[in-house]
């Protein structure tokens, strides 16, 4: 009899994703976000459900950029849905750019590197989602 401890891989659990961008008029996070809302039984819900209908997880797919705007590295974001949307302070005096952010749960992200990229983009690296 072996005196050793054996280790078994545990559950693994992923972070949510926080994504912080200037204001844009592309309103597809903010529709997704009242989607699950209305699900949770919100503001002009029909149910009474807690959690958000599995229709409300989507995949989509992150894009690491370099400087000159070429994806160098992509992350698959599996079974995501929004947990939160918050629009930054709308103040007439000053010349801040208006942001908004936006936080994702999800259940798994898969690293793919890109090959045909131009190279690591360091530092210089942007953030891009898309929604499928």
């Amino acid at each position: 009899m072996e005196s050793t401890v054996t280790k078994n891989p545990g559950l693994t659990s992923y972070g949510d994703i926080t994504i912080v961008r200037g204001y844009s008029e592309n309103k597809d996070f903010q529709r997704w976000r009242n989607e699950v809302q209305i699900s949770q039984g919100g503001d002009d819900a029909d149910t009474d459900n807690d959690v958000p209908n599995a229709s409300f997880r989507k995949n989509f797919t992150v894009h690491v950029l370099n400087e000159f705007g070429t994806s160098i590295r992509s992350f698959g974001v599996i079974n995501a849905w929004p947990m939160s949307w918050n629009l930054g302070d709308l103040n007439a005096e000053s010349s801040d750019i208006l942001e908004e952010t936006i936080v994702i749960v999800n259940e798994g992200i898969r690293s793919n590197e890109v090959t045909d990229g131009l190279g690591t983009g360091g530092i210089f690296g942007l953030l891009r989602s898309a929604l499928s």
